[in-house]
């Protein structure tokens, strides 16, 4: 268990390298769909919503769907900050630093072959496990929960296939003439694809911030590596006071062979001279 983990930080480290190369890219189309969208209709920058001029029931279909990821998008993001204000990063940390304590305070136990200390060695290798399987389940688990996901894209993905299908539909009403001011149908579905992509860049670099605090914590990390080593000279350690206690029990079984047989020919003489 304790050899796995470090299979396991190396995958996480990997993940993490992969994770921000991916931000990196994403924030890169990001600020460029920002800046296009700016350059076609500058209004959204400060844009506020008409009192009159827009029909609703033709808008109100494709503002419900980009507001929804809109709100996707906000509780993605805050949801993130919490979690990375209570980071399962500094769990790990600290549960390494626990299993090299309890290794290296067992490593003086197992090294000795004798039976007496078998009870401390066990309640040792307790918390070992105890400690090693958090680490585990938190490499599976919580970590990568931290770290931001594809459907942050998928959401800005979504929000571009809207604002082009309400301009479909929107141009086609323009032609029927049920309504008058296509620029501003168009620049209020613009003004919504803004606030998704500025929220999807938000979450992107505040994740760049993150992936760059923790990529050092589980990049060569020390600890891991003192874990790695400890362990596999605990093995050695165990397998040498295995041998030595097997070798102790054949010894025993020798001796005691030995002194029934003494006993039994002892006993030959007692009778022998007993029937005299």
């Amino acid at each position: 268990m304790v050899k796995k983990i470090g299979s396991e930080n190396e995958k996480l480290t990997n993940y993490v390298d992969l994770n921000s190369e991916r931000v990196k890219e994403n924030i890169g189309r990001l600020e460029e769909q920002i800046e296009s969208i700016i350059e076609t209709y500058p209004s959204v920058v400060n844009y506020q919503e008409p009192r009159e001029g827009l029909n609703f029931d033709y808008l109100q279909v494709w503002s419900d769907s980009i507001q929804f990821e809109i709100e996707f998008l906000k509780m993605t993001r805050d949801s993130l900050i919490k979690q990375r204000e209570n980071t399962h990063y500094n769990t790990l940390l600290g549960d390494l630093s626990y299993l090299e304590f309890w290794l290296k305070v067992n490593s003086n136990s197992v090294r000795f072959n004798t039976y007496s200390n078998n009870e401390r060695i066990e309640k040792n290798d307790s918390a070992i496990t105890a400690h090693a399987s958090h680490i585990l389940m938190l490499f599976s688990d919580s970590l990568q929960t931290e770290h931001v996901q594809k459907d942050v894209m998928g959401a800005v993905k979504a929000s571009s296939t809207y604002v082009r299908g309400s301009r479909t539909v929107f141009k086609g009403l323009k032609t029927e003439q049920k309504i008058d001011d296509l620029a501003a149908y168009e620049t209020y579905m613009q003004a919504k694809m803004f606030e998704v992509v500025k929220l999807a860049l938000e979450i992107q670099k505040n994740s760049a911030f993150f992936n760059a605090a923790v990529s050092p914590v589980i990049k060569n990390n020390a600890t891991v590596k003192e874990v790695i080593k400890l362990m596999e000279k605990q093995i050695e350690y165990k397998e040498d006071k295995k041998e030595f206690i097997e070798e102790q029990v054949e010894n025993e079984h020798l001796r005691k062979v030995s002194l029934m047989d003494k006993m039994r020919e002892e006993s030959k003489k007692w009778k022998t001279a007993y029937r005299r």
